[in-house]
């Protein structure tokens, strides 16, 4: 089986966009599989060259700087591949290409990252938006032969803007990224804790939230407590930590990629995540993977995860964020088992080999049921 990727961007791995963490996991533990072959065509408008092949660890990038090229590649390969899963929705150069792969006869999924939930559509051109899928991108939906949702809560967003399939698989992590043992916590009450938060200070991580939930704990708790928000900076982000005097508590760290992350990550003691609306992000599932326990909002859809006991559910409202971490504090004698769960939860089900082997079982009855011969 062949089958093509296609994104905006390199795939990079040091990339904050969490939809290039999926492509990598997918990509490179898909082509370990026999008779498996995964290439990613992409399209970065700010590269020089009009054209360059990228060798990433256990695939390669064709990729484009002009969306004519992506079409050319697809014009004079599309005999060459079995499938093309395309990634995000309000993306017009999906839509552009979707049309013609649909002269192609070459079949196609769409995973949809979260990119349907109510409070995202709301907060950016809504109207435009449902015009726009009314005009076009509900054809690109309709003629898939799958959308791919990363939970089974998502699903409840993309059946309100399609009735095709939805097939369900969560982000995971790299298997020899996972630590081997938990970590281990000292259960002196003056201890301070350190917290920990990953990615992007958009509007819908809430990050306002999470400062304000900080500022209203009484002071016995802001003592023991520490938290680095690891993220590219923002001016508003830096004003509310100074309006509210917690600079010895919440610390900006700016962006980090490779081996300082990697060190921000191993010192802390729990991950933090509230979300107005995710989708089991990439970088809860990588915190899991290194034996964090977290918090995390109810609406990052990870409720059929909250089973394994390896993390406490807020909702994304300040009075409850705070509660969350008045919890976390109070129990640091549950810690050690929260880790060891969060272990567990990764390895059974939040890792890629075991993804990747689940979506290949979809892309081969996918593919099947698409080149089913009628019945006269």
């Amino acid at each position: 089986m062949n089958v093509l990727y296609f994104s905006l961007g390199k795939a990079n791995p040091n990339s904050a966009n969490g939809i290039n963490q999926v492509i990598i996991g997918l990509a490179s533990n898909l082509n370990k599989f026999p008779d498996v072959k995964v290439q990613v065509l992409s399209l970065s408008r700010k590269q020089v060259k009009p054209y360059q092949l990228i060798q990433r660890n256990g695939f390669v990038v064709h990729c484009y700087n002009s969306f004519k090229g992506v079409l050319d590649f697809i014009s004079k390969n599309n005999k060459g591949y079995d499938l093309v899963h395309l990634h995000n929705a309000w993306t017009i150069e999906n839509d552009r290409l979707a049309i013609m792969l649909r002269k192609y006869k070459l079949p196609y999924i769409i995973s949809i990252h979260a990119s349907l939930t109510t409070d995202r559509m709301l907060r950016s051109n809504y109207y435009a938006k449902k015009l726009y899928h009314h005009l076009i991108q509900s054809r690109t939906f309709s003629n898939a032969l799958a959308l791919h949702a990363t939970t089974y809560e998502e699903q409840l967003d993309i059946v309100k803007y399609s009735k095709t399939k939805i097939i369900t698989h969560p982000n995971g992590v790299m298997n020899n990224e996972i630590i081997k043992k938990p970590k281990t916590y000292v259960q002196d009450k003056l201890s301070k804790l350190r917290g920990l938060y990953v990615g992007r200070f958009a509007k819908e991580k809430n990050i306002q939230g999470l400062i304000n939930a900080v500022a209203l704990l009484p002071q016995k708790y802001r003592d023991v407590l520490d938290i680095d928000l690891v993220g590219p900076k923002t001016e508003a982000v830096e004003k509310l930590i100074a309006k509210h005097e917690l600079k010895g508590v919440v610390h900006l760290q700016g962006s980090m990629f490779g081996e300082e992350r990697e060190s921000f990550i191993k010192n802390a003691d729990f991950f933090i995540h509230t979300a107005f609306s995710d989708a089991c992000p990439t970088s809860f599932v990588y915190a899991l993977s290194q034996g964090l326990p977290a918090i995390i909002t109810r609406s990052s859809m990870v409720s059929y995860f909250y089973k394994y006991n390896a993390f406490y559910m807020v909702e994304p409202l300040v009075e409850d964020i705070a509660r969350g971490l008045k919890k976390l504090i109070d129990n640091k004698v549950e810690l050690a088992g929260m880790s060891e769960s969060a272990l567990k939860l990764v390895n059974k089900e939040l890792n890629w080999e075991v993804i990747s082997l689940n979506l290949l079982s979809d892309y081969e009855k996918l593919l099947s049921e698409y080149n089913k011969p009628l019945v006269a």
